[in-house]
């Protein structure tokens, strides 16, 4: 949630259903596959995006921007569909103790910009017309993530914001997607920034 994800589309089946998304709702799922499992079992935990933006390619694939807007809990799986379709429960945080996610929120906050101080990639934003030069792309990619986290206030926006910005890991990411208590969420993402910092520095 919170996040743009871009995305290829290219399987014949995820065509059909990126088309009946765009007929519908724009709503569209993204579930990481579980480890060592068939091609089609899915965490049930998922990440609910609005298509943004969709572009079809002339070979019939598409790009598409995905804006996450919820977790969600997949039910069973609709049968009746030529591609993975599931009944979807929307996941909201529990009861939150404020003032200890604001603690929390304020460690993550710095942690994240510790990380793009020491060198981790800011995902990529859009620079002026024309820019060549690599240094200044990544100079102003960190500039424009960092201007946007210090904005941010929501806590539960900027745990998310910064899980999907800047673990390199998927599995990592899951686990976060999948707590459903605000505070242990970010107290899970301040350990992982805080073990990337130290791999960065050493």
């Amino acid at each position: 949630p919170g996040t743009m994800l871009p995305l290829h589309i290219f399987e014949p089946r995820y065509r059909l259903a990126l088309r009946d998304a765009l007929e519908s709702n724009r709503f569209f799922a993204v579930a990481q596959r579980v480890a060592g499992s068939g091609r089609d079992e899915a965490a049930t935990v998922a990440g609910l995006g609005l298509i943004r933006a969709s572009v079809t390619n002339a070979n019939g694939t598409s790009n598409m921007i995905l804006q996450g807007v919820a977790r969600v809990r997949l039910g069973p799986p609709v049968e009746d569909r030529e591609y993975p379709f599931f009944r979807i429960h929307r996941l909201e945080s529990p009861g939150v103790d404020q003032y200890l996610a604001q603690q929390l929120v304020a460690r993550t906050r710095s942690l994240a910009l510790e990380l793009l101080d020491i060198g981790a990639a800011a995902p990529p934003v859009l620079m002026e017309s024309g820019e060549r030069d690599a240094a200044r792309v990544v100079d102003g990619e960190r500039r424009a993530f960092a201007e946007r986290l210090r904005a941010m206030e929501d806590p539960e926006l900027i745990g998310d914001f910064i899980s999907g910005s800047l673990l390199p890991c998927a599995e990592q990411r899951q686990e976060i997607l999948a707590t459903g208590d605000l505070c242990k969420r970010l107290e899970i993402l301040n350990r992982y920034i805080s073990a990337e910092i130290s791999r960065l520095q050493s």
